[in-house]
């Protein structure tokens, strides 16, 4: 099938674009007929309508407080990693260069110690960082900055971290994501069903799933495929020059909507709600499903863990497809066991980014070798 056939298929059927489909686009017959980050830019304003300015800056990664902080945690972090190269780190057997790429899960610039900070106390790994919070996978993809680090640094893991955002900022899950009401267009195919049975540890986890399912739009398909092609290009292209690099991946968290400042009496928490003011908690979850009239917190709830499901079983399908041998899927699923152990409505707290991070060390160890890696 033509590239712009492809193309239409895509945006018009996405739960019929199939594994097929996806290898067409990336590896064609003729190369002049594979998709091209800048056409994946175009794909992504069609879904939204938004214009190219929009999809590189909404993220406000690199606006305002958050900016700022981004930076300078990114500079402090750098320099660190220089101070350990400049003193032979390099020559010392055993000793790990890693270069991480992502969005706030591996860069929240204050207070909260995330999973490149954890990693960082290992002595024998030596970390750049371009990280920055609020990121887009597009922003990551297209502005390319992991391109010119790998041959600067010749690192021996990769690890990136985004898709998040592009999920749910800017109001995606009011404008885009989610319907208000039950959309037959959307109710789980038979093979869907069982795949989530499959994949589940039981029978009610399956139906909260299958229960969100129904109030998807055709546009998150959409969307979760344009990712997947994201993951794919990024990676296709990386190992046609680095063969044996490990890569690392992982897909977040069942979120909790939560509006609120988590005000309390532990003093090692005094940042907390001075933070979620800050950065207004709540505007990212709990908002958009004010704003569609879906008020049911465990409704929300099964919404969100529809889509977290959907966007891991995505990425776990990469980890095992044939030719990406050398990457690997952190799960991390059902670590979060209440809305205590979140710091906001989509970041973990301290002690639980350090139970993820000690999967990543193992992974990276190679002490684990499976492909996906569970966090519990």
């Amino acid at each position: 099938m033509p590239k712009k056939e492809l193309i239409d298929k895509l945006l018009k059927d996405p739960a019929g674009f199939s594994e097929k489909d996806l290898d067409e686009l990336l590896r064609p017959q003729h190369p002049d007929e594979k998709i091209t980050p800048a056409e994946l830019l175009h794909i992504t304003r069609r879904i939204f309508d938004l214009n190219e300015r929009t999809i590189f800056n909404g993220s406000h990664a690199e606006e305002g407080i958050l900016g700022r902080l981004n930076r300078r945690s990114r500079r402090i972090r750098n320099r660190r990693y220089m101070r350990k190269i400049n003193k032979g780190f390099r020559a010392v057997p055993g000793n790990k260069i890693i270069l991480a790429e992502g969005d706030s899960w591996f860069e929240y610039p204050v207070f909260v110690r995330d999973i490149i900070d954890w990693l960082q106390k290992r002595k024998d790994y030596a970390i750049y960082s371009l990280a920055y919070g609020g990121d887009w996978l597009a922003n990551i993809l297209y502005q390319g900055e992991y391109v010119e680090g790998l041959p600067v640094h010749t690192p021996d893991v990769f690890l990136i971290s985004g898709g998040g955002n592009d999920l749910v900022s800017k109001n995606r899950l009011t404008t885009m994501m989610i319907n208000p009401f039950k959309d037959p267009l959307t109710e789980p195919s038979h093979d869907y069903a069982e795949f989530v049975r499959l994949k589940t540890s039981n029978e009610e986890e399956a139906q909260k799933i299958l229960k969100g399912k129904c109030y998807q739009t055709k546009e998150f398909q959409s969307l979760i495929n344009v990712i997947r092609l994201q993951y794919e290009l990024m990676f296709t292209n990386i190992f046609t020059k680095y063969p044996d690099l490990k890569i690392i991946t992982h897909g977040y968290d069942f979120p909790v909507p939560d509006r609120s400042l988590h005000l309390g009496f532990n003093p090692l928490h005094w940042h907390q709600p001075i933070m979620n003011r800050l950065t207004c908690n709540g505007k990212w979850l709990y908002q958009s499903f004010m704003l569609k009239g879906i008020t049911d917190p465990g409704l929300q709830q099964c919404i969100l863990r529809t889509m977290i499901f959907d966007f891991n079983e995505m990425l776990i399908r990469i980890a095992q497809k044939s030719g990406y041998d050398n990457v690997f899927h952190i799960d991390c699923r059902g670590i979060c066991k209440s809305k205590n152990d979140w710091y906001d409505e989509l970041h973990p707290q301290s002690r639980i980014f350090s139970q993820i991070a000690q999967k990543f060390q193992e992974c990276i160890d190679g002490t684990l070798v499976d492909k996906v890696v569970r966090v519990v």
